[in-house]
Formats: structure tokens, sequence, C-alpha cells
């Protein structure tokens, strides 16, 4: 009997007399089986004609940067005719900076090439070479690579020995003239500032006519301040050369000769996993930490655990977090320890170990404030943070004087590494963003509470919040040791925290203040401070301006969507060199909504 449900029943039999089986043997002959997928081949003609056509490499693009957008640039405001865009190696090409790009005749390559040359992007000169075929492209290097050449090869791999390699790879600017690594830094800080304008050109909007307002603006300002969008003051110089970075985080592995070693990976081109000891040369650490890390070695050198390796990752001993206090001589030691297959008992014995060890054996001698141990199972790369963090010994946090405040801080606290410079760019910081009574300031990504305590006495309240719930007690506490009785902390994401606390903010008027990590923030925390109608300035810190200029863009691009509200324009900026003998700096700018009517 047929089943009446019209599905067919244990015999193929379905409604309407017809039986699935017999039409499976029907129909089996009509199709061709499927075959396994083959890769189109190429012939002989069409291999020619790829290999032949010619290549521009690009080199010099930035980090971070959007593929899409960059092709925009290309067919759009260059009106170069392209026929490809291709990257040298899938999820590396713009980590390396470098883009190939593809035509169909010589001349179009030729044109892109000269206009490409020197061509101002992000912030970035990107530079550009013309290569014929695909052959000759692939000896073509990264830019500055001359790795082919025996004697610039020694250069980067026959230093006399690890020391000197450390030395240079801490120090790059060290033989360099200080007042030429100041010339080099303003380029840099001009560079940055250029590129707002200049990536704001070909932005889309609906709203052309705030467009052709910001633009105006732009250019007036350009014109005044001889072709940057505001004032640029600086770089100032840094008050030490010397014994001036209080917090270091150190590797540890093996040296050259196989030994037990903290320090620094250096940055070789053969040992890049070889770990080298700090020595006298690296004139920016203090004797005080050199002298720390050295007494530890001995512990690791004489422990049955073995050092982590980033290769094998086998290993226990990881990482040591050293932080001195410039003003108070406090000293806060965090080891970082890989957990591996180590039992409870273990652990604890460890534990009990370095306690013994800071408190009564060799390492008495450094009268450490307070001694941490963390672990984690996790392989990747990653700073020392304030996850599963486990006191070994001493007080739970050390104290540091900074600008006439005592605050508390532990030694992976994101607090300023070179204090007398952080105390002038504190200053800059204050004047910048003009705080009074009648002032919410909104302090995001606050840390231990340092700018939003010192500008508290001039603002009528201070919200400030971070996502480290270590942080966020620190910056609570450090107001209550301060006196401060008009600041708030909260533990959170600003994308959150934004739409919770500025409609509760006592002020209408809302100054925010902004230092997030290196890479910037998150784009739809641009969106929320754009958004909130009553905040009127942002006072943007970064101690990497060239990978956060999407942000500088983002702040000042014309009404979308995706940037809703009333653009911001930059009003004035300071380079100050928080870390001479290297290439970083740090810039500080103040960026107003844009006048109406201009």
């Amino acid at each position: 009997m047929q089943d009446q449900s019209g599905q067919a029943d244990a015999a193929g039999n379905i409604p309407g007399g017809l039986n699935l089986f017999n039409l499976y043997e029907q129909t089996l002959g009509k199709f061709k089986p499927l075959t396994p997928f083959k890769p189109r081949k190429r012939s002989q003609k069409q291999k020619e004609k790829w290999n032949n056509q010619p290549r521009v490499i690009v080199f010099g693009l930035p980090q971070r940067y959007s593929l899409t957008d960059f092709r925009r640039v290309l067919t759009e405001q260059l009106n170069l005719d392209i026929l490809r865009v291709k990257p040298f190696h899938k999820n590396q090409n713009r980590l390396e900076g470098r883009l190939m790009l593809i035509f169909n005749k010589d001349k179009d390559a030729e044109e892109a090439a000269g206009a490409l040359n020197g061509f101002l992007w992000r912030g970035r000169n990107l530079k550009a070479v013309v290569s014929k075929n695909l052959a000759e492209t692939g000896g073509l290097k990264r830019e500055n690579d001359n790795s082919g050449d025996e004697d610039s090869k020694r250069a980067k791999t026959g230093f006399k020995d690890q020391a000197e390699a450390l030395k240079y790879s801490q120090l790059p600017l060290l033989d360099v003239p200080y007042q030429e690594q100041l010339k080099g830094k303003k380029e840099k800080a001009v560079s940055v500032l250029k590129s707002i304008h200049e990536s704001l050109v070909n932005g889309r909007t609906s709203d052309e006519a705030t467009k052709t307002e910001l633009m105006n603006h732009l250019e007036a300002q350009e014109k005044k301040f001889a072709g940057v969008p505001c004032e640029l003051v600086g770089p100032i110089q840094a008050p030490s050369m010397i014994g001036y970075r209080v917090k270091v985080e150190l590797n540890i592995g093996l040296d050259e000769n196989g030994k037990k070693t903290v320090g620094y990976f250096v940055k070789d081109y053969h040992k890049r996993n070889v770990v080298a000891p700090m020595t006298q040369d690296l004139k920016l650490i203090p004797d005080k930490i050199k002298e720390t890390a050295a007494i530890f070695q001995k512990y690791v050198e004489n422990s049955q655990l073995d050092v982590y390796s980033e290769e094998t990752h086998q290993g226990h001993w990881r990482k040591l977090a050293i932080r001195m206090g410039q003003g108070t001589n406090q000293l806060a030691i965090t080891v970082h320890l890989q957990l591996q297959a180590l039992s409870k008992e273990a652990l604890n014995d460890i534990k009990d170990d370095l306690a013994d060890f800071f408190a009564r054996r060799e390492g008495k001698t450094l009268n450490a404030t307070s001694v941490y141990i963390q672990y984690s199972t996790d392989h990747r790369r990653v700073p020392v943070r304030a996850g599963n963090l486990e006191l070994v010994c001493g007080e739970e946090f050390m104290l540091e004087k900074f600008c006439g405040f005592t605050f508390q801080i532990s030694a992976e606290s994101s607090f300023f590494q070179n204090i007398k410079a952080g105390e002038v760019l504190l200053k800059w910081v204050a004047d910048f963003a003009k705080v009074n009574k009648n002032t919410t300031l909104i302090d995001i990504g606050c840390g231990v509470g340092t700018i939003g305590l010192l500008l508290a006495k001039n603002a009528g309240e201070v919200i400030g919040f971070d996502t480290n719930e270590r942080a966020i007690d620190h910056a609570q506490k450090n107001s209550i040791r301060n006196g401060i009785t008009n600041c708030q902390f909260f533990r959170g994401s600003a994308k959150v925290l934004l739409s919770e606390l500025i409609p509760k903010a006592k002020f209408n008027n809302i100054t925010a203040i902004v230092d997030p990590p290196r890479l910037g923030l998150y784009h739809h925390v641009m969106v929320q401070l754009r958004s909130t109608e009553n905040l009127s300035r942002i006072v943007y810190i970064t101690h990497s301006p060239s990978l956060v200029i999407n942000d500088f863009v983002s702040l000042c691009h014309p009404p979308t969507p995706a940037h809703p509200g009333r653009p911001f324009v930059p009003v004035k900026s300071v380079a100050i060199d928080m870390f001479p003998n290297t290439p970083s700096f740090s810039l500080v700018i103040v960026f107003d909504r844009l006048p109406a009517g201009k």
C-alpha cells in the first residue's frame, strides 16, 4: 500500500504509481559523472604573455591599510590604467609594505611609476620601480634591502658580537647626531599631518556643503602653517638621554652560545631568536634594572626548568618585566612562566622558591617592593599583562612620583617608560585640553588614572574607563591617595561605556583625552566620539603616529553613515622626543569641531 503522506514507502513507491528506483535507473545514463576539479592550464603563449606583462613594484606602504582604499587612490585619484593589483604573499603583503601592479602596456607602467614615486599616502612617501617581466620582479627586494650584497649582508649579520647587535637593535640611531634625529622626527610628524588632508580629498559624502567647508578650512590652515593643517611645535628635546627607560620587558632564552639568558631578542638577520644580555652600552636602561636582570639570570641558570623556546614552544621561563620608580627607587618585578604540564603542586613549589630567592637569597640585595608570577598556556608572543597574576612576595604595588602626584602601579602597568619626558608631555596635554569647572573630561583608556587625575583640579568632573581591571583598581586608589574627589573610574569597553556614561555627564561641555594602543582606536569608538554632539574637543596622544593616521582621517572625514556628525579638524600639535636614539617619538594633536560657516 502506498504511503498517502507524499513520501516513498520502503519499496520506493510514491503517490502516482511511480517508483524511485525505476526513475533512478532510467535517468542514470543521462548525466555524466562529476569529475574532480582541475585548475585551468595556461597555454605556453598565455604564460609568455603573463610573464612579460609590465609591472610596477610599490614600496613603503603602511603596515595597516585597506587594499580597496589603495586601489581607489590608484584608479580614481591618480587615474592609472591597471590590469591587476597583486600581493606578493598571501596575508603577508601589507605587513611587508610592498605591492605589485600589473599593466597591459609599458607606457602605462612607466606613467604609474612616475606618479607613485614620492607620492605621499597615509603619511608614507611611496617608491615605485618598473619591472619589465615576472623574472625581473623576482629579483627585486624590499626598499633598503641590499641583502644580496655581501658587504651589506655582513653589516646585518656581522656584528662583532651579540652585545653589539643588541646595542644597535635597541638604539638604532645611536651614531646619528641628536639634532639630526630631531630633524628626522619633525619630518615624520609633518608627513603624518599632511596625510590627513591628502587622504580626505577623495572622501565620499552626501553632504557636499560640509565637505567644501572642511576642504576650505584645511587649505587655509595649510597656507598659514607652511603646508600642514595646524601648528606643529617641536620636536621637544628629551630631558635625559641616559637611564630614562624605567620599564622593560625582557625575554628569557638562550644566547648565541646556548647559555640561559635574560635579555632582549637580538634583531639579527640570522639569529633573530638569540637572547642577548643587557650590557653597559645600553645607556637608556638604568643600572638598577640591569642588576635585577643579571641576578635573576643566575636564578634561571640554576633552575631545573628550561627556558621557553619561541620555535618549539617548549620550556617554562619566558619573560621578566621590571619597573623601577624613578622618583621612589622602588622596584616591581613580574616573572612570566609558561605552564606546559606543570602540576598545581609543582607551581606552588616554584612560587615558594621564588619568594625565598627574593626574600632571603641572592635576590634579597635588590630590595624588591613587589614580586609577582604570571602564568599562561598561550604560545603567542604577547606582552606581560594583568591576567593570572599571583603575588609571590612583597607589597601588592609599587609607588611612583609623577608631576607632584604619587601613583601606585605594577610592573605591567601602562605607565610612562620615560618619566621626565612624560611630565613634559602631560603639560602640553593640559594646555591643549583647556578644561574648566564647566567641563566633563572623558579619559578613554585611562590606565591607572594618570592623565585624568592630573587634569581633575581644573575640570568639573573626570570620567575614566579602561578594559584592564587591575588598572582601574589602581586608578580608584590613586584618586583616594591624592585626595581627588571629582573622578570616577569604570572598567569596560569604550563602545559600551561611552553610550552609557556620556548622557549622565554633569556638564554639557565635554572634552575627551585619547591615549590608545599603538594601532589606534576601533572604528566604532570613532563613531561614538563623532556622534556625541556636545563633545567639542579631542586631545589625541600617540606614540606611533604613522600607525594611527586612519584615526585622524576618521575624525576629520566629511559626514557619511560611517562618519556621523560634524567633522573635527586639527588645531594644534606637538611632537615630543620620548625615546632618544630610536626612531620613535610621541605626537599630541588637539582636534576641535569644524567651525560652522567656515
